[in-house]
This record gives C-alpha cells, structure tokens and sequence, in this order.
C-alpha cells in the first residue's frame, strides 16, 4: 500500500474517489453501448431481411419464442440457442444435404435423359417390326404385288430443340465441374435450375415431352419383285374413301399382329386372334371390301362380320358358319345358325322359289 500521512489524506480520497467515479461512468457508457448494440443484433436477429427469409422462409417462426430486445435480462436464453446451434453444426448438414441433393439431381437428369433415349430407340424400333410384318402383306395383288412401309423421319420444332439442349447442358462433366470451386453448385444454377424452370410450365411440357411427335410419319408403297417405290403417302386428303380404309387395314392390321405377337404360322394355342367388325362393307367398293379378308387371311385372324345380307356374298367364300337374322313382322327376331355350305343351299333354295 501507498503510505499515506495526515496531511494529504483528504487529497489522495479525493482522487481516489474521482478515479472510482470515471470508472464508474466509463463502465456505465460501456454498458449502454453494449446493451444498444446487443438489442440492434437482437432485433436483425429476429427480424432479418427478406435475403435471409428468403434462404430460410422459417427463421421468425424460429425465433419467435425469444425474449424481445427490451428485456436484456433474459439475453441467457440466447445464449443457449447459440450453443445449440454451434453444436447441431446446421451448416455441415446443410452443406451435406446440397451435396445430396445436387447429386440426386444430377442423378435423376441423367436417368431422365435415358428415358427419352430410350422412347426414341423404342419408336424406330417398333416401327422396324410393323414393316416387317407390311412387308409380308399383298397392299395391292392384281397385276404386280406391293407393299407398304412406314417411314418417320426426325421433325423436331424449335421447342424440342431447346428441350434437348436444356437436357443436355443439365448432364455435368464430373471431371470438369469438379476442378473448379463449388463446381456442382455452379453447373446446379446454372443448368439444372433452368431445366427444371422450364418443366415447371405444363403447356411447355405437353409440348415437348411427347417423343412420338418428334417424328413425322408416312406411308410408302413398294413393289414387291424390285423393292423399289411406287408411291409415298403423306396424307389421307389425295386418297378415295376405298383408298383410306385400305391403307388403314393395312397399317392397323399389321398393328395388331405385332402387339399381340402374332406370327405368320397361326397356329399358336395361347394367341387371341379374334376381331369383329361391323358393317365392314358399308360405303366401300367390292375389291375393297375383299382386300379386307384377304388381309385377315394373310394375318391368320379369326373374323366376325356383321353385315347386311346383301353384301353376305363379298364374304361367301371365305367363311365357314353363318348366324342369319332374320325380323318377323317387326316384333321378333329370328336366329339361324348354319354351317356356309347349308346356308348357300337354303339360298340357292329360295333363289330358285
């Protein structure tokens, strides 16, 4: 301690007291600057700007159970939510989950990709096995055999394109994004987002996601001795009505042999290969009519024709049981079934009455 006499007792509390005094007030102005600058960060703490909730749309509801600025002396319970959150280590788990989710993504565009890929190899492929079974189909049978082929050339609209190139860009270069800092989260905003941007909107999407209208379809006719072309059909407006369904036999025919795997033999037990046809003839000429069961003949299907009876005589010959109705005084109905050979007796019968 200081020694201290008598005489300059009084001027040493003096200055005693004046240094304890400005330390006193030192503290004080301190303390209210501390205390105005913890109630600002508590106040941008609970209630951060919109670039925050925007990043984190639940940071308020978050906080909200925090004691208010005014009320400093519960500022412990923000302490507390310090420490928890330096303990849960959100931004490693954060990091983590955009690793994650940039991979999944990535991941995902990729087998997205594919599946397109894959749509447009199946088309050229299902359309390689129809003209398989065209090509075993008389189109025309007269005087020289032909046959009809599909063709699909590629007609993708300005949309598709920019569809694919989206799709394309979305598929990183691993070793590329990687050599660069937060390289996946650049390749991310900058190609996946817009990708997915895009997707966002339905009638963009109905436009560009249907593979079967990157294509453009016709019809072309071969000779079946030099297999070069006859004719090429790129719409139905040039055709008569005998014309169309003709051509449509013919296509939806082969159709049907193909989807339900039918073969040339026809004799399989487990193939279904019945199909009815109503007023088949109506509105057709005869050869016309008759192409028709030649092309069932040719693709080994069972056929059902209703029909009037006086077109029965297109199908005489190439049936082999009738179910004849006939109407009674406009009240019943009476139905015979017969065999083709008693049925063309009975007719002979009655022409003859």
């Amino acid at each position: 301690m200081e020694s201290i006499t008598y005489s300059d007792f009084e001027q040493t509390r003096k200055d005693f007291q004046e240094e304890i005094s400005k330390k006193i007030s030192d503290l004080k102005t301190k303390k209210h600057q501390n205390e105005t600058e913890v109630r600002i960060k508590i106040n941008a703490f609970k209630q951060p700007s919109d670039e925050i909730t925007k990043n984190f749309a639940g940071w308020r509801s978050d906080v909200s159970s925090l004691p208010e600025s005014t009320h400093l002396e519960f500022i412990s319970e923000y302490q507390i939510y310090f420490k928890k959150l330096v303990e849960d280590n959100l931004p490693k788990f954060e990091t983590k989950f955009n690793n994650y989710l940039q991979e999944t993504i990535t991941n995902k565009i990729g087998d997205f990709r594919m599946f397109f890929e894959n749509w447009s190899d199946s088309i050229k492929e299902n359309i390689r096995i129809l003209n398989d079974s065209l090509r075993g189909i008389d189109f025309r049978s007269n005087e020289v055999k032909t046959y009809i082929q599909i063709v699909a050339p590629i007609k993708i609209s300005d949309e598709v394109k920019f569809f694919r190139l989206l799709l394309n860009n979305a598929i990183p270069n691993i070793r590329e994004i990687d050599s660069v800092v937060d390289g996946r989260k650049i390749h991310f905003i900058n190609n996946i987002e817009p990708l997915i941007a895009k997707l966002d909107k339905e009638e963009w999407r109905k436009r560009v996601m249907d593979a079967r209208s990157w294509y453009s379809y016709k019809a072309e006719e071969f000779y079946k001795e030099t297999n070069s072309k006859y004719k090429t059909y790129e719409n139905m407006g040039q055709l008569s009505g005998g014309e169309k369904a003709q051509l449509t036999y013919t296509i939806l025919g082969s159709a049907i042999a193909y989807q339900f795997g039918l073969t040339k033999e026809g004799f399989q037990s487990d193939s279904f290969r019945f199909i009815a046809i109503d007023e088949a003839f109506k509105a057709q000429d005869e050869d016309k009519a008759r192409y028709l069961i030649t092309l069932c003949k040719q693709l080994h299907l069972q056929l059902l024709v209703v029909t009037p009876s006086d077109n029965i005589h297109i199908v005489e010959n190439d049936i082999s049981y009738v179910h004849f109705v006939e109407r009674k005084e406009e009240k019943h109905s009476w139905l015979y079934d017969m065999p083709i050979e008693q049925f063309k007796e009975e007719k002979a019968l009655y022409l003859s009455q």
